[in-house]
């Protein structure tokens, strides 16, 4: 499975959990969508490169509407 090196969490199987060099990454997936969370740009850096290497995707940069909520 594409997801193999996070971890599901227990109480919401849309959140994806991952530690990349001593940080952590999380991946919240929305019907087809996802968002990643993260404390260090290196990290996002790696798992966006996963992630395109991996699935057909594109990104549209930091997230500005979500879930009819403006940010």
């Amino acid at each position: 499975m594409l997801f193999d090196d996070f971890q599901t969490n227990i109480d919401d199987k849309c959140f994806y959990t991952k530690t990349i060099k001593h940080d952590y990454v999380v991946l919240c997936l929305y019907v087809d969508d996802i968002m990643i969370f993260y404390c260090n740009i290196q990290v996002i850096n790696i798992t966006k490169y996963f992630l395109f290497e991996n699935i057909d995707m594109k990104d549209f940069g930091v997230v500005k509407f979500f879930l009819a909520l403006n940010y």
